[in-house]
């Protein structure tokens, strides 16, 4: 079973596990995202956020290779990945999920699951097993089944392993797709997770991350304030592609900049990282950034 979520120690800035130097996207004229310099260690719980429009998903895009930087530089795990497509990244250990679940409808839960570990279960064998262990074997599939299984379990999607995705609810669609992420054992994840949830979707997504053990690190985007206030170590606050600010929840909810341009400039408190209950939103946070296309 999954260890019990906790905040792992510092991580160490010589050492990160995934490192960003002045990367940036540009869509002709449009810089969507410009100069971003990141650091997350392993274990880090980081949290991206800011207002519709400011980069947010194209960053996380960047990160897994599903889009190309027009400059700057990517480290993970002490290589450079910067040129490396997302099927490289993916079998280094980065692992990404979507606002939109990305699941084979006609499949059921399980077998989502079990088709998105199979990559990584071959390559474990091909690297240290018997001869032909790659092959897909009866044997080794309902092995692996019987894992996939047991990762359900754990983000509490067990109870409809055999149902088809296609007749899921969103909230449980996202649970399967976590499960299928982490079924490779990344060891970044790079998720969305609240995005088009209820409160109490959002609040069983909550527990679920809190759980995650601390050898993985996750980069999430979330609207919802609260949310990185309870999960998150590090906050990374993007404003038209750029780094506005970036710190420890607290920090960055006393930030006066961060208030003008993510809150609105308001004077309370209430609405700041880890101060409101979760599911609660910002003006903005209704729907998923889509304000500007190219930089989300």
């Amino acid at each position: 079973m999954t260890a019990a979520w906790q905040h792992p120690a510092p991580p160490d800035p010589a050492r990160p596990l995934l490192a960003l130097d002045g990367v940036g996207r540009r869509y002709g004229p449009l810089a969507a995202v410009a100069e971003v310099t990141l650091r997350v260690g392993a274990g880090e719980r980081h949290a991206v956020i800011g207002p519709n429009g400011a980069g947010k998903s194209t960053l996380l895009a960047l990160i897994a290779g599903t889009v190309r930087p027009s400059a700057g530089r990517i480290h993970f795990a002490g290589r450079e990945v910067t040129t490396a497509g997302e099927a490289r990244r993916a079998r280094l250990g980065i692992a990404r999920t979507f606002q939109q679940p990305a699941l084979a409808d006609s499949l059921s839960a399980l077998d989502n699951v079990a088709l998105a570990a199979w990559p990584h279960e071959r390559r474990a064998t091909d690297r240290g097993g018997p001869r032909g262990g790659g092959l897909w074997r009866p044997a080794r599939y309902r092995a692996l089944r019987t894992r996939c299984l047991d990762q359900l379990a754990q983000v509490g999607a067990a109870s409809f392993a055999d149902r088809p995705a296609g007749e899921l609810s969103h909230g449980q669609r996202r649970l399967v797709e976590v499960a299928a992420a982490l079924a490779g054992r990344p060891r970044l994840l790079l998720d969305e997770p609240a995005a088009g949830l209820t409160e109490p979707q959002a609040q069983r997504m909550l527990a679920v991350l809190r759980r995650l053990p601390a050898v993985g690190a996750l980069v999430l985007v979330e609207h919802d304030l609260a949310f990185v206030g309870a999960l998150a170590q590090q906050v990374t606050v993007l404003h038209e592609g750029r780094t506005l600010a970036g710190g420890t929840p607290a920090e960055v909810g006393a930030d006066p900049r961060v208030r003008e341009v993510y809150l609105g400039g308001a004077a309370s408190g209430s609405t700041t990282p880890g101060s409101t209950t979760p599911g609660s939103t910002t003006p903005d946070s209704t729907t998923p950034d889509s304000t500007t296309p190219e930089r989300e």
